[in-house]
């Protein structure tokens, strides 16, 4: 709500947030789910498809193209979500993820990877990549 309000720079949790962004960066798991307790196993994977789809759709809104991570690299984040979503792709089409909240269900991941698609799109209309 702040960020379509135009408030990004005004709020602490708004800056939190993207501080959050840099430090964990990544197309490759769920940074929400990483964990080193062996108990809860890998669950870095867990809403990928869900993340993946959030994570577009908030940095289209927060209008940024390029991420900072922890490191000082420098990420065209739609680049590099668009990549991994092809590379991830299944031959008929689909996307399909780990069976934990459904997205084993192809119809369910297909759907979170089109409006991931659909955000980066319309940020590169107005961004080109460079």
């Amino acid at each position: 709500w702040l960020l379509l309000r135009g408030m990004r720079t005004l709020y602490p949790r708004v800056k939190a947030a993207w501080d959050w962004i840099g430090k964990t960066y990544t197309v490759d798991v769920n940074p929400g789910f990483v964990t080193n307790d062996p108990k809860n196993g890998d669950m870095s994977r867990y809403g990928l498809y869900y993340y993946y789809h959030t994570m577009a759709r908030a940095l289209n809104v927060y209008d940024e193209p390029i991420i900072t991570d922890s490191k000082g690299v420098k990420h065209d984040w739609r680049v590099e979500l668009s990549d991994k979503l092809a590379s991830l792709q299944k031959p008929d089409g689909s996307w399909e993820g780990q069976k934990k909240w459904f997205e084993d269900n192809g119809v369910l991941t297909t759907a979170y990877a089109v409006l991931a698609l659909q955000e980066i799109q319309q940020d590169l209309k107005q961004h080109p990549a460079k």
